[in-house]
C-alpha cells in the first residue's frame, strides 16, 4: 500500500477485505474435512424404485458473515477513493449520498456526472473506462468484477447471501436415456432413482464440493478464487492508480 494518507482510509478497507479470503479458506477448509456430504440408498419396493441421495451439509454461519464483510470492505474502497478525490479537488465536503463510485451497466452521462461531481477530469475518465457496460453487449456486464463486487455488496445488505449454488462432484458413467432414471435436484441434495430391479450403477463421487457464492436471482455465482481475483483487481490496478491526484504532504 502507498503512504499517501488521503488513500489512507481506501487502503485500510482493502487490508481489512484482505483478511477475509485467508479465514474464509480456513472456514471451507475445516468444512470439507468434516465430509459434508453423505450417501444414501433405500428402495420403495411399493413403487419399484431404488432410490441413491447425496445430501450436502451447509457450511457454518461464519462463511456467510465473511463472504459479506469482504464485499462491504472492498466495495468501501471504491467510494473512499471518489469520496476523497473530491474533498482533495474540491475542499469541500459533498454530500455523502449523491458522491460514489459508480456502477453502470449501461451509459449513462446524468448518473455519472451526479456521482462523481467534483473529480479532475483524468480521474473521472479513468472511472468511466471502467465501467461494466464496457465489458461488451447483452450480459457481459455480469463478468465485470466490479459489477460483481457491487451486486454481492448489496445481496449481503438486503439478505444473507446464498451459498445454495454449491456444485456436487458426482457423475454416472453408465447412464443414459434409455436407463429408465429419474433425478431430483433440491437445495443442498441431489436425488436419482432406478427400476428396483435394474443394475448397480457405478457413482463416480468427489466429496469435496465446488462453493460459490452469490444469488441466483442476480446471475452471480463466484467462487473463492473468484473472490481474490477481485480483491487483486481493486487493490493492485485500481487503487494506486489515484495515488497521484491525493499525494499531499505529511503536515498537509
Amino acid at each position: 500500500m502507498g503512504s499517501d494518507l488521503s488513500l489512507r482510509h481506501a487502503e485500510l478497507k482493502a487490508g481489512r477485505a484482505l483478511e477475509h479470503p485467508d479465514n474464509l479458506k480456513r472456514e471451507l477448509q475445516e468444512y470439507c474435512d468434516a465430509n459434508p456430504c453423505s450417501v444414501t440408498l433405500y428402495s420403495k419396493p411399493e413403487i419399484g424404485r431404488r432410490f441413491l441421495r447425496v445430501d450436502l451439509r451447509d457450511p457454518s454461519d461464519g462463511v456467510y458473515l465473511l463472504v459479506g464483510d469482504f464485499a462491504h470492505n472492498l466495495r468501501s474502497v471504491l467510494d473512499h477513493i471518489v469520496y476523497s478525490l473530491v474533498v482533495k479537488t474540491t475542499g469541500e465536503l459533498p454530500d455523502s449520498r449523491a458522491i460514489q463510485w459508480p456502477v453502470l451497466t449501461i451509459a449513462d452521462q446524468k448518473t455519472f456526472a451526479r456521482q462523481t461531481k467534483g473529480l479532475p477530469d483524468e480521474a473521472a475518465l479513468f472511472i468511466e473506462s471502467l465501467q461494466p457496460y464496457h465489458a461488451g453487449s447483452g450480459t457481459e456486464f455480469k463478468r465485470h468484477p466490479i459489477w460483481q463486487l457491487h451486486r454481492l455488496d448489496i445481496v449481503d445488505k438486503h439478505h444473507r447471501v446464498a451459498i445454495n449454488e454449491i456444485r456436487l462432484n458426482t457423475s454416472f458413467p453408465t447412464l443414459s436415456q434409455s436407463s429408465d432414471f429419474t433425478t431430483k435436484v433440491g437445495e443442498g441434495y441431489l436425488e436419482l432413482s432406478f427400476p428396483i430391479d435394474a443394475p448397480s450403477v457405478p457413482m463416480h463421487f468427489n466429496p469435496k464440493p465446488e462453493i460459490r457464492f452469490g444469488a441466483s436471482e442476480e446471475d452471480l455465482f463466484l467462487t473463492i478464487e473468484r473472490l481474490e481475483e477481485i480483491y487483486r483487481f481493486v487493490s493492485l490496478d485500481v487503487l494506486p492508480r489515484f495515488a497521484k491526484f491525493l499525494r499531499q504532504s505529511a503536515v498537509g
